[in-house]
């Protein structure tokens, strides 16, 4: 694990960079010191108390030259013009599968390094399939009762959070934050804090017992707002005018959408929100991960997350957007 972890260090921490402005970067320039300055408790306090990194899969490159017009003062446009960005930051690695991307970048390693191969695979020791983040010693917090827990047991490489830890001695904070399980929990590491992804199963926000006993009172309190069942019966439609979407992405019904016919929805907008039930419950928390409604969703969450498990040190949290990957693996469609 450690010559995993030295190996591919750097090509980490090249990925970190994007998420600091340019201001920034030039302030880590070379520079002279006036001896005066020179107070080591001073320099600590300069350090970013934050390190966010967010992951929108399903986000080609060339989207941000493409609908680069569209991006307003905020979010993606204030990093294109603020920020640092990289064209050639690939990861050569294959299999091209969620889970071991989810385990290369933020751990800089290839799928034979990480343990993490594929989504799912069959376990010659237990002669069963198993999941990236399966792991029957633990239990699902906040889930159904008595159900199995998922952890970061079978990554063999630590991340940047995981070394960020070390460095430190547990000072900092780790916490991944998602709708899915691998992607909450892999990116993270093995010494994380904590991570949590949305339940399909009653819309809270659940754990494993593999990072506590029970979810910190903070997340009990944000799951008993029940914030999703707000967005039961939203309607999700487009939000620039139609010619905009012919002219940069084409139709929006076309034959070859491939519909997950279970969400009971159709394959263009607008989109209600219920998953084919009168209440919330089990399909309309599915249909809701398929929407950019769960992205608010998280970024309550994450919101919540930073301002309760907090402290006077480093604090890097996690965060994948769900909402497009979903619509890519249920539709394939043109959405907005």
């Amino acid at each position: 694990m450690k010559d995993c972890r030295i190996r591919n260090l750097a090509q980490v921490l090249a990925l970190l960079l994007l998420l600091f402005p340019i201001g920034r970067l030039a302030a880590r320039q070379p520079r002279r010191i006036n001896p005066r300055d020179a107070n080591p408790g001073a320099a600590r306090d300069t350090r970013p108390r934050l390190v966010l990194l967010i992951v929108v899969d399903q986000f080609r490159y060339d989207y941000l030259t493409r609908f680069g017009d569209l991006f307003g003062s905020t979010g993606i446009g204030r990093l294109m013009r603020n920020g640092a960005s990289w064209t050639e930051a690939n990861f050569d690695h294959v299999p091209t599968f969620t889970a071991p991307g989810h385990a290369v970048f933020m751990t800089g390693a290839w799928p034979s390094q990480t343990g993490i191969i594929a989504n799912e695979w069959y376990e010659r020791d237990t002669g069963k399939k198993v999941k990236s983040v399966t792991d029957d010693s633990t239990i699902k917090l906040a889930g159904k009762p008595g159900e199995k827990g998922y952890s970061p047991r079978r990554l063999l490489c630590s991340t940047v959070g995981d070394e960020l830890r070390i460095a430190d001695g547990d000072r900092s904070k780790v916490i991944g934050i998602s709708t899915k399980d691998r992607s909450a929990i892999l990116p993270a590491g093995r010494h994380a804090n904590a991570a949590y992804w949305f339940g399909t199963d009653n819309g809270n926000m659940v754990s494993s017992s593999y990072y506590f006993d029970r979810e910190p009172d903070w997340v009990v309190r944000f799951n008993d707002r029940h914030l999703a069942d707000h967005w039961f019966g939203a309607r999700w439609d487009r939000l620039l005018p139609e010619a905009e979407y012919l002219k940069r992405a084409g139709k929006d019904d076309v034959p070859w959408e491939n519909l997950d016919k279970s969400s009971n929805d159709t394959n263009f907008f607008p989109h209600v929100i219920t998953g084919g039930v009168a209440n919330p419950s089990r399909p309309f928390y599915k249909a809701l991960d398929y929407t950019p409604f769960s992205n608010d969703l998280l970024v309550a969450f994450a919101e919540e997350a930073i301002t309760n498990d907090s402290s006077k040190c480093f604090c890097t949290a996690g965060a994948r957007e769900a909402g497009t990957t979903g619509v890519g693996h249920a539709i394939k469609a043109t959405f907005g």
